[in-house]
C-alpha cells in the first residue's frame, strides 16, 4: 500500500462524516458516498477502501495460519498396557504370600 492512500485512509478514518456514515450504513449520508461518483473520486475515500482491504487480508491471513507442533512426540497417542486380570486365584496367591510374610516378622 502506498504511504500517500494510507495516510488518506486514515484521514477518512477519522473523519466525523465518513465515521457517521459507516457507523449507519442503511443511511443516506453512507449511500451519497459510497455512490461511485464519490468514491471514484475522493482519495481519502479509495484510501479508506484499500486500508480496509489490507486488514482484511491480514486478519485472513492470520485465521488460515496453522500453529505448528511444539512436541511432535505428543502427537503420537500412546498406547497404555493392559491392566493385570484380577482372578479368584490371584487374590488368594496375594493374601497367602501376605500371610507368609506376616509369620517371618
Amino acid at each position: 500500500m502506498n504511504f500517500i492512500h494510507k495516510v488518506l485512509g486514515l484521514t477518512c478514518e477519522k473523519c466525523p462524516i465518513c465515521r457517521y456514515a459507516r457507523a449507519n450504513s442503511d443511511g443516506l449520508v453512507y449511500k451519497l458516498l459510497d455512490h461511485p461518483i464519490h468514491g471514484s473520486h475522493c482519495p481519502a475515500w479509495q484510501g479508506y477502501r484499500k486500508l480496509e482491504d489490507d486488514r482484511n487480508v491480514e486478519k485472513r491471513e492470520q485465521d488460515m495460519a496453522v500453529p505448528a507442533r511444539e512436541n511432535t512426540e505428543s502427537a503420537v497417542p500412546v498406547i497404555s498396557p493392559r491392566p493385570p486380570r484380577i482372578t479368584g486365584s490371584t487374590i488368594l496367591r496375594t493374601l497367602s504370600s501376605l500371610s507368609r510374610s506376616s509369620r517371618l516378622i
